[in-house]
Order: C-alpha cells, then structure tokens, then sequence
C-alpha cells in the first residue's frame, strides 16, 4: 500500500494510495454514477488474497494534474460466513 502525495505533479492535497499495476477506463452514466465489475475465479488459493483500488476522476478545474483521485478500498477475496 502507498500513500504518496501527488503534489510534486501538481495535485496538492491528493494522494496515490495503490500501486497502479492495473488501470482501467470507465464512463460514468449522466447521475455520475460508475458500476466496477471483477472477475475472480473460483479458487481456493485466493481464500484471504486482498485487492486494492482506488478510482480517480478527470477533473481539469481542480488542480494542474487534471485528476482528483478518490478514496481507496480493500477487497479481501474469501468465503460467505452466513
């Protein structure tokens, strides 16, 4: 996990929380509203595996970069307890 600040590239105040080993584009619908689907198999070597991500938006009036990221969030791959 990272926790580097973007404002060297001219995007004070933000930070990259992730690794970005993977991008991927995706287009919000008119409300804003984005819907991310993952494929992970079904394996039992995942069981308790984690993955992150961290979605950014292109925004050009917030800051010289052009983007403002999000929040990040951790997906722990495993089985249903109910």
């Amino acid at each position: 996990m990272l926790f580097r600040s973007l404002t060297v590239f001219g995007a004070p105040g933000c930070f990259l929380n992730v690794d970005p080993l993977l991008l991927t584009l995706v287009f919000a619908d008119p409300s804003g509203a984005v819907e991310l689907q993952t494929n992970i198999p079904g394996s039992i070597a995942l069981r308790g595996a984690q993955l992150w991500e961290q979605m950014a938006k292109w925004d050009f009036s917030v800051n010289a970069l052009g983007i403002q990221p999000g929040n990040y969030a951790r997906l722990i791959i495993g089985e249903r307890s109910y």
